[in-house]
């Protein structure tokens, strides 16, 4: 009834300079974090909402989950440079109310970045 009375609220307030994002964490991907956004808390934010992940490209383990407020969410995938794992940290950003819902952001790679990916495998 709390959650109804508030989004009710903010529907009365109009769209101030917030928007309200799901906030968990998580350290692994079948958390309640990853799979049920909509049981988890939630805050007004002042930036963007973001779903951020940190997983292998080797067998796709997730090693971290969140979901957040970022008022400087960029958007896209950085690859580090762990050759065992080879971790990929991926972010995704909305802005509208409880738009990060997402299990999981995709990498979205470029064609600079597929490029670089294949050149590196290729010599190294």
């Amino acid at each position: 009834m709390e959650t109804v009375a508030f989004i009710l609220l903010l529907m009365s307030l109009g769209k101030a300079n917030s928007l309200v994002c799901y906030m968990c964490s998580s350290e692994s991907g079948n958390s309640t974090c990853s799979v049920y956004p909509k049981s988890s808390k939630w805050e007004l934010c002042n930036g963007q909402c973001q779903v951020w992940r940190l997983f292998s490209e080797v067998d796709d383990s997730v090693y971290m989950f969140e979901r957040s407020c970022n008022s400087l969410c960029r958007e896209g995938c950085t690859f580090l440079s762990d050759m065992e794992h080879r971790f990929v940290g991926c972010s995704t950003c909305c802005d509208t109310d409880f738009c990060n819902v997402g299990k999981h952001t995709a990498p979205s790679v470029s064609g600079r970045t597929l490029l670089l990916v294949i050149v590196s495998k290729l010599f190294l």
